[in-house]
Formats: structure tokens, sequence, C-alpha cells
């Protein structure tokens, strides 16, 4: 696998910024994702690790 098809690996700084421009959105995560070019998964899991650091994630609208 070449690097250029590997996803982009972010900080939980990153994540954390991204899953609040998603959550303030006004769209759904799913929206949101697709329109960013996210995968829904790679959303849902960083949302479970910025948990896990006792990050103050933001509830979706």
């Amino acid at each position: 696998m070449s690097d250029s098809s590997k996803e982009q690996r972010r900080t939980l700084d990153e994540w954390y910024k991204l899953v609040t421009q998603c959550r303030q959105s006004g769209l759904s995560d799913e929206q949101w994702c697709l329109c960013n070019g996210i995968k829904k998964y790679s959303l849902y899991s960083a949302i479970k690790r910025l948990r896990q650091k006792a990050y103050a994630v933001p509830k979706p609208m």
C-alpha cells in the first residue's frame, strides 16, 4: 500500500476541531462526513478516543 492510499493520521486536537465543526454545521454526522471526505467510522472512532481522554465532545444538533 502506498502512502497516498493510506488514511491521513490526525492528532486528537485535530479530531476535536473536526468533530466540533461537524457538530456545529447543522448537518447530520453522515452528511458532514460525505461533504468533507471523512469516513463515518473514522469520525466515530475519533469521538470514542476523545471521550476516553476526557475531551468535551459536542452533542449532535
